[in-house]
């Protein structure tokens, strides 16, 4: 269900910039100054910029309270994750635009700007933003597409628009990265923020926009707004315990067992697992099973959520993959 509440003129507000550094002093030394710039070249008063600081071990407050005394800066004693610190920040930010940033991001001065008028429209819940790599030439994300296939949603495909294509009218987004997302903070907390599943990392951003999506909440893509970024900085900084791709397997099944709800999806996505768990059996891939088992520890609390949330869902799944998929044939399939 879209927000029918008239807007204010979104184009002229103040913004918050937040972030969430785990030990990422070295990150944040180097980027947080062009996010200062900006907000400072924005020019509004209410703009600020905010930092987590999720129980980092090599500094980062006494260097935060040293070299960026602006910043509104919150020190959280104990890690929680990525989920929890984000959703701790954003209860922080006075704004309700708050633009949330990875640690490793440098951004240009002039990208708050182009995201702010998409707020217009009520039904927008974020604005996903152009990055590059720290080359400042090679193209990194952009619109987010999803397809279904083999009994997963694959999550992770870009596109990208010329300047002659702009005109085509909203650019959709399955969701908005969170290393670069502008999205309203009260729709954000009418659907509790990050969930705390996903911690340490990965997939709490495709979560989000996907709930967003649920309720008829559109999230768009603006290349205009660019910024810069270092992939994987914070990550690289994680225990080898954490390992990228075994969390992102357990975070995906989570993913899918919250969300699904197609019938046609949900039968392909079971038949499709039974037997990737039987050849992971067979063939001794543990850390598939280790992923399985960790995740189906989730399923009394994916239970809760999805009997508590299903009366706000008022788009299918294949409606929602079907809108990015929308506007990237408009594009002629350009991605």
């Amino acid at each position: 269900m879209s927000d029918s509440r008239p807007s204010a003129d979104r184009a002229r507000c103040g913004v918050s910039l937040a972030t969430r550094s785990y030990n990422g002093r070295e990150l944040l030394e180097e980027c947080l100054p062009s996010l200062l710039e900006a907000a400072a070249f924005h020019g509004h008063p209410d703009n600020e910029v905010c930092v987590a600081d999720d129980g980092s071990g090599d500094g980062t407050a006494e260097m935060m309270r040293a070299k960026f005394p602006q910043v509104r800066f919150l020190r959280l004693e104990q890690r929680g994750g990525s989920p929890a610190a984000s959703n701790a920040v954003i209860a922080q930010c006075k704004n309700e635009i708050i633009i949330f940033m990875d640690n490793d991001v440098k951004v240009e001065r002039d990208f708050i700007a182009p995201a702010l008028p998409h707020f217009d429209d009520p039904s927008v819940f974020a604005v996903t933003m152009r990055a590059r790599r720290f080359d400042k030439t090679t193209f990194q994300s952009g619109g987010q597409v999803g397809r279904f296939s083999r009994g997963f949603i694959r999550a992770w495909e870009n596109y990208d628009v010329t300047e002659q294509q702009r005109p085509l009218g909203d650019l959709y987004s399955l969701y908005g990265i969170t290393a670069h997302v502008a999205f309203r903070k009260a729709m954000f907390t009418q659907m509790g923020g990050f969930d705390p599943l996903y911690s340490p990392y990965i997939w709490e951003d495709t979560d989000l926009g996907y709930r967003a999506w649920k309720r008829g909440w559109k999230t768009v893509y603006e290349p205009r707004c660019l910024v810069y970024h270092k992939v994987h900085g914070t990550a690289a900084k994680l225990p080898p315990s954490s390992r990228m791709l075994y969390v992102s397997e357990r975070n995906r099944l989570i993913f899918h067992w919250k969300l699904l709800a197609d019938g046609d999806l949900l039968f392909w996505h079971f038949f499709f697992l039974f037997w990737r768990t039987l050849l992971a059996v067979f063939t001794f891939k543990k850390k598939f099973l280790l992923a399985l088992a960790e995740a189906l520890q989730s399923v009394p609390a994916i239970r809760a959520y999805r009997n508590a949330d299903k009366q706000h869902w008022v788009l299918r799944d294949r409606d929602i993959l079907g809108k990015p998929l929308e506007t990237l044939n408009k594009l002629g399939g350009n991605k």
